[in-house]
Protein backbone atom coordinates (compact mmCIF):
# COMPACT_ATOMS: atom_id res chain seq x y z
CA UNK A 1 0.00 0.00 0.00
CA UNK A 2 1.12 3.31 -1.16
CA UNK A 3 1.90 6.04 1.83
CA UNK A 4 -1.42 8.58 1.84
CA UNK A 5 0.46 11.35 1.24
CA UNK A 6 2.12 10.21 -2.24
CA UNK A 7 -1.48 9.38 -3.18
CA UNK A 8 -2.26 12.89 -1.96
CA UNK A 9 0.55 14.30 -4.31
CA UNK A 10 -1.11 12.37 -7.34
CA UNK A 11 -3.89 13.21 -7.05
CA UNK A 12 -2.86 17.12 -6.43
CA UNK A 13 -0.94 16.49 -9.76
CA UNK A 14 -4.36 15.84 -11.33
CA UNK A 15 -5.64 19.21 -10.28
CA UNK A 16 -2.79 20.20 -11.51
CA UNK A 17 -3.78 19.84 -15.08
CA UNK A 18 -5.91 22.93 -13.98
CA UNK A 19 -4.95 25.71 -16.26
CA UNK A 20 -7.16 28.29 -15.22
CA UNK A 21 -6.23 30.58 -11.63
CA UNK A 22 -8.81 31.03 -9.01
CA UNK A 23 -9.46 27.62 -8.30
CA UNK A 24 -11.55 27.24 -11.27
CA UNK A 25 -11.89 23.53 -12.16
CA UNK A 26 -12.50 22.83 -15.59
CA UNK A 27 -14.70 19.92 -16.81
CA UNK A 28 -12.21 17.34 -17.55
CA UNK A 29 -10.01 18.24 -14.54
CA UNK A 30 -13.17 18.10 -12.33
CA UNK A 31 -14.26 13.82 -14.18
CA UNK A 32 -10.61 13.26 -13.42
CA UNK A 33 -10.77 14.00 -9.80
CA UNK A 34 -14.30 12.58 -9.49
CA UNK A 35 -12.84 9.32 -11.13
CA UNK A 36 -9.78 9.83 -7.98
CA UNK A 37 -12.72 10.48 -5.44
CA UNK A 38 -14.49 7.02 -6.61
CA UNK A 39 -11.32 4.69 -6.95
CA UNK A 40 -10.79 4.23 -3.32
CA UNK A 41 -10.84 5.54 0.31
CA UNK A 42 -7.59 6.73 0.16
CA UNK A 43 -7.96 9.10 -2.90
CA UNK A 44 -11.71 10.58 -1.59
CA UNK A 45 -10.74 13.71 0.38
CA UNK A 46 -8.02 14.94 -0.99
CA UNK A 47 -10.23 14.79 -3.98
CA UNK A 48 -13.13 16.21 -2.51
CA UNK A 49 -10.61 19.27 -1.45
CA UNK A 50 -9.95 20.14 -5.22
CA UNK A 51 -13.39 19.61 -6.06
CA UNK A 52 -15.03 21.79 -3.39
CA UNK A 53 -12.70 24.13 -3.43
CA UNK A 54 -14.44 26.26 -5.77
CA UNK A 55 -18.11 26.73 -5.19
CA UNK A 56 -20.38 28.38 -7.86
CA UNK A 57 -23.63 29.40 -7.45
CA UNK A 58 -26.45 30.72 -9.72
CA UNK A 59 -29.26 32.67 -8.05
CA UNK A 60 -32.54 33.05 -9.97
CA UNK A 61 -34.97 35.61 -9.53
CA UNK A 62 -38.11 33.50 -8.48
CA UNK A 63 -36.41 30.14 -7.24
CA UNK A 64 -36.25 29.96 -3.32
CA UNK A 65 -33.92 26.78 -3.39
CA UNK A 66 -30.41 26.76 -5.90
CA UNK A 67 -30.03 22.72 -6.23
CA UNK A 68 -26.38 23.51 -6.61
CA UNK A 69 -26.85 25.11 -2.49
CA UNK A 70 -28.71 22.12 -1.60
CA UNK A 71 -26.17 19.67 -2.61
CA UNK A 72 -23.61 21.66 -1.05
CA UNK A 73 -25.44 22.29 2.13
CA UNK A 74 -26.13 18.68 2.63
CA UNK A 75 -22.50 17.45 1.96
CA UNK A 76 -21.17 19.89 4.58
CA UNK A 77 -23.51 19.30 7.43
CA UNK A 78 -23.05 14.97 6.37
CA UNK A 79 -19.06 15.96 7.28
CA UNK A 80 -17.13 19.21 8.85
CA UNK A 81 -14.06 18.17 7.94
CA UNK A 82 -15.51 19.52 4.10
CA UNK A 83 -16.13 22.45 5.31
CA UNK A 84 -12.33 24.36 5.38
CA UNK A 85 -12.15 22.90 1.48
CA UNK A 86 -14.30 25.51 0.13
CA UNK A 87 -11.96 28.83 -0.05
CA UNK A 88 -13.35 29.94 -3.23
CA UNK A 89 -16.99 31.48 -3.36
CA UNK A 90 -18.96 32.63 -6.50
CA UNK A 91 -22.93 34.09 -6.73
CA UNK A 92 -24.12 34.16 -9.66
CA UNK A 93 -27.44 36.98 -9.87
CA UNK A 94 -29.37 35.82 -12.61
CA UNK A 95 -33.16 36.97 -13.85
CA UNK A 96 -34.91 34.14 -16.18
CA UNK A 97 -36.28 37.50 -18.34
CA UNK A 98 -33.13 39.43 -19.20
CA UNK A 99 -35.31 42.12 -21.31
CA UNK A 100 -37.24 43.26 -17.35
CA UNK A 101 -34.21 42.49 -14.96
CA UNK A 102 -35.18 45.96 -13.67
CA UNK A 103 -38.87 46.31 -13.89
CA UNK A 104 -40.79 48.63 -11.66
CA UNK A 105 -41.60 45.60 -9.37
CA UNK A 106 -39.48 47.25 -6.26
CA UNK A 107 -40.36 43.95 -3.58
CA UNK A 108 -38.50 41.48 -5.34
CA UNK A 109 -35.17 39.93 -4.19
CA UNK A 110 -32.57 37.50 -4.70
CA UNK A 111 -33.59 34.49 -1.92
CA UNK A 112 -31.90 31.23 -1.37
CA UNK A 113 -33.36 29.09 1.74
CA UNK A 114 -30.05 27.44 2.14
CA UNK A 115 -27.11 30.08 0.91
CA UNK A 116 -27.03 31.76 4.35
CA UNK A 117 -26.66 28.55 6.65
CA UNK A 118 -23.96 27.66 3.46
CA UNK A 119 -22.24 30.72 3.61
CA UNK A 120 -21.65 30.43 7.87
CA UNK A 121 -20.50 27.23 7.56
CA UNK A 122 -17.40 28.44 5.19
CA UNK A 123 -14.68 28.68 7.87
CA UNK A 124 -11.77 29.01 5.74
CA UNK A 125 -12.92 31.25 2.54
CA UNK A 126 -10.61 33.13 1.07
CA UNK A 127 -12.02 34.55 -1.87
CA UNK A 128 -15.65 35.72 -3.01
CA UNK A 129 -17.44 36.89 -6.66
CA UNK A 130 -20.97 38.33 -6.32
CA UNK A 131 -21.91 38.72 -10.40
CA UNK A 132 -25.10 40.21 -12.09
CA UNK A 133 -24.93 38.56 -15.06
CA UNK A 134 -27.27 41.09 -17.76
CA UNK A 135 -26.91 44.67 -19.11
CA UNK A 136 -26.89 47.49 -16.41
CA UNK A 137 -26.68 47.08 -13.13
CA UNK A 138 -28.37 45.78 -10.32
CA UNK A 139 -29.11 47.04 -6.92
CA UNK A 140 -27.34 45.85 -3.80
CA UNK A 141 -30.95 46.00 -1.90
CA UNK A 142 -32.05 43.45 -4.33
CA UNK A 143 -30.39 40.53 -1.91
CA UNK A 144 -32.12 39.56 0.80
CA UNK A 145 -31.80 40.23 4.23
CA UNK A 146 -31.01 36.85 4.90
CA UNK A 147 -27.90 36.84 2.27
CA UNK A 148 -26.60 40.05 3.23
CA UNK A 149 -26.46 39.55 7.01
CA UNK A 150 -24.65 36.03 6.24
CA UNK A 151 -22.26 37.78 4.25
CA UNK A 152 -21.27 40.60 6.07
CA UNK A 153 -20.89 38.15 8.47
CA UNK A 154 -18.91 35.58 7.33
CA UNK A 155 -17.01 33.59 9.81
CA UNK A 156 -13.69 33.09 7.96
CA UNK A 157 -11.09 35.26 9.28
CA UNK A 158 -9.41 34.60 5.49
CA UNK A 159 -11.71 36.48 3.48
CA UNK A 160 -9.30 38.90 1.53
CA UNK A 161 -10.44 39.26 -1.85
CA UNK A 162 -13.50 40.33 -2.65
CA UNK A 163 -14.78 40.78 -6.79
CA UNK A 164 -17.97 42.81 -7.31
CA UNK A 165 -19.68 43.06 -11.08
CA UNK A 166 -22.26 45.74 -12.11
CA UNK A 167 -23.56 45.62 -8.87
CA UNK A 168 -25.32 49.02 -7.26
CA UNK A 169 -23.98 49.74 -3.82
CA UNK A 170 -23.11 52.32 -1.52
CA UNK A 171 -19.40 52.53 -0.15
CA UNK A 172 -20.80 52.04 3.17
CA UNK A 173 -22.71 48.77 2.89
CA UNK A 174 -19.37 47.54 0.88
CA UNK A 175 -16.46 48.27 3.57
CA UNK A 176 -18.93 47.42 6.63
CA UNK A 177 -19.59 43.96 4.75
CA UNK A 178 -16.21 43.25 3.93
CA UNK A 179 -13.92 44.93 6.70
CA UNK A 180 -11.41 42.43 6.34
CA UNK A 181 -10.99 42.74 2.48
CA UNK A 182 -7.41 43.60 1.13
CA UNK A 183 -8.09 43.10 -2.37
CA UNK A 184 -11.23 44.25 -4.43
CA UNK A 185 -11.81 44.23 -8.08
CA UNK A 186 -14.97 46.29 -8.82
CA UNK A 187 -16.32 46.18 -12.76
CA UNK A 188 -18.72 48.26 -13.80
CA UNK A 189 -19.52 48.63 -10.32
CA UNK A 190 -21.41 51.91 -9.30
CA UNK A 191 -21.61 53.43 -6.50
CA UNK A 192 -24.40 55.90 -4.40
CA UNK A 193 -24.60 57.86 -1.43
CA UNK A 194 -27.79 58.74 0.67
CA UNK A 195 -27.58 62.68 0.26
CA UNK A 196 -28.56 63.07 4.08
CA UNK A 197 -24.87 61.15 4.75
CA UNK A 198 -22.97 62.61 1.89
CA UNK A 199 -21.11 65.56 3.37
CA UNK A 200 -19.41 63.24 6.28
CA UNK A 201 -19.45 60.12 4.28
CA UNK A 202 -16.01 58.91 4.88
CA UNK A 203 -15.91 59.97 8.76
CA UNK A 204 -19.13 56.85 8.93
CA UNK A 205 -17.26 54.49 6.59
CA UNK A 206 -15.09 51.53 9.19
CA UNK A 207 -11.47 51.62 8.44
CA UNK A 208 -10.67 48.98 5.70
CA UNK A 209 -7.01 49.28 4.79
CA UNK A 210 -6.97 47.81 0.76
CA UNK A 211 -3.83 46.43 -0.46
CA UNK A 212 -4.61 46.05 -4.42
CA UNK A 213 -7.55 48.03 -5.88
CA UNK A 214 -8.10 46.82 -9.69
CA UNK A 215 -10.72 49.09 -11.43
CA UNK A 216 -12.87 48.71 -14.70
CA UNK A 217 -15.91 49.93 -16.39
CA UNK A 218 -17.29 52.86 -18.30
CA UNK A 219 -17.21 55.28 -15.62
CA UNK A 220 -14.71 55.42 -12.15
CA UNK A 221 -15.92 53.33 -9.97
CA UNK A 222 -14.41 53.93 -6.72
CA UNK A 223 -16.60 56.79 -4.76
CA UNK A 224 -14.77 59.66 -3.26
CA UNK A 225 -15.72 58.79 0.02
CA UNK A 226 -13.57 55.86 -0.37
CA UNK A 227 -10.67 58.16 -1.34
CA UNK A 228 -8.89 58.76 1.86
CA UNK A 229 -6.27 57.26 3.57
CA UNK A 230 -8.32 55.18 5.93
CA UNK A 231 -9.29 53.25 3.19
CA UNK A 232 -6.19 53.60 0.86
CA UNK A 233 -3.71 54.57 2.95
CA UNK A 234 -1.73 51.01 2.55
CA UNK A 235 -2.59 50.65 -1.53
CA UNK A 236 0.41 48.65 -3.08
CA UNK A 237 -1.09 47.74 -6.08
CA UNK A 238 -3.33 50.01 -8.19
CA UNK A 239 -4.75 49.21 -12.07
CA UNK A 240 -7.52 50.49 -13.78
CA UNK A 241 -9.29 50.06 -17.29
CA UNK A 242 -11.79 52.67 -18.09
CA UNK A 243 -13.87 52.02 -21.92
CA UNK A 244 -14.17 55.85 -22.56
CA UNK A 245 -12.04 58.57 -21.40
CA UNK A 246 -13.91 61.81 -19.36
CA UNK A 247 -11.99 64.08 -17.46
CA UNK A 248 -13.69 63.06 -14.25
CA UNK A 249 -12.34 60.14 -14.43
CA UNK A 250 -8.77 61.01 -15.07
CA UNK A 251 -8.98 63.46 -11.61
CA UNK A 252 -10.08 60.64 -9.81
CA UNK A 253 -7.56 58.44 -11.04
CA UNK A 254 -4.93 61.66 -9.82
CA UNK A 255 -6.42 61.58 -6.58
CA UNK A 256 -6.08 58.13 -6.05
CA UNK A 257 -2.33 58.20 -6.88
CA UNK A 258 -1.70 61.46 -4.52
CA UNK A 259 -3.56 59.74 -1.57
CA UNK A 260 -1.33 56.70 -1.84
CA UNK A 261 2.16 57.91 -3.61
CA UNK A 262 4.02 56.84 -0.54
CA UNK A 263 2.71 52.99 -0.65
CA UNK A 264 2.28 52.02 -4.16
CA UNK A 265 4.29 49.73 -6.05
CA UNK A 266 2.91 49.17 -8.80
CA UNK A 267 0.54 51.15 -11.50
CA UNK A 268 -1.11 50.00 -14.15
CA UNK A 269 -3.65 52.64 -15.90
CA UNK A 270 -2.36 52.69 -19.42
CA UNK A 271 -5.31 51.54 -20.72
CA UNK A 272 -7.43 54.23 -19.85
CA UNK A 273 -4.86 56.00 -22.51
CA UNK A 274 -4.21 53.61 -24.93
CA UNK A 275 -7.34 54.49 -27.65
CA UNK A 276 -6.05 58.44 -27.08
CA UNK A 277 -2.16 58.15 -27.29
CA UNK A 278 -0.63 56.35 -30.55
CA UNK A 279 1.07 53.41 -30.12
CA UNK A 280 4.39 54.58 -30.79
CA UNK A 281 4.16 57.06 -28.35
CA UNK A 282 2.27 54.68 -25.87
CA UNK A 283 5.57 52.44 -25.93
CA UNK A 284 8.15 55.15 -24.75
CA UNK A 285 5.50 56.02 -21.97
CA UNK A 286 5.89 52.99 -19.50
CA UNK A 287 5.23 54.96 -16.46
CA UNK A 288 1.86 54.25 -17.49
CA UNK A 289 2.14 51.13 -16.82
CA UNK A 290 4.37 50.35 -14.12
Amino acid sequence: MFPQELIDRFVDEVALGNLKPSYYVSPDIRNDLQSCSLAARCFRLQSQRHLLAHAEFFIIRGETQSKRVLKLREILEANEGLRQCVIYLTIRLRVTDPLNANDGDAGWKFHDDNLPTVIYMLAELRQLNIYWEHLNVIAWDRLSEGIKTALRNTPSPHLSVLGLHSILISPYDLIDTWKSIKEITLRSVEMNMDEGTSENASQTIPECRLERVNLSGFEFPLHPALQNNRILGGLRHFKVKLFRFCPYGVRQIWNVIHITSKSLESLHIAECFREYIPSSRADRAPCLNN
